[in-house]
């Protein structure tokens, strides 16, 4: 995925009306990994911190 196909797909989510914080998880997720293909990203991870969780958590 490039930045501007990443863009690109945020806009159409956003003028669909129906997106919420989770449907741009996976356009990010991908994102990344295509830039950094040196990574492990974990969603929604369990008993990171003392305070909530993360999002994401990525590991080198």
């Amino acid at each position: 995925m490039t930045t501007q196909n990443y863009i690109d797909t945020l806009n159409k989510r956003f003028k669909s009306g129906m997106a919420r914080e989770h449907s741009y998880r996976t356009d990010l997720e991908t994102l990344i990994r295509t830039l950094v293909t040196t990574i492990e990203i974990t969603n929604e991870p369990a008993n990171v911190t003392d305070c909530g969780n993360p999002d994401y958590v990525i590991n080198k």
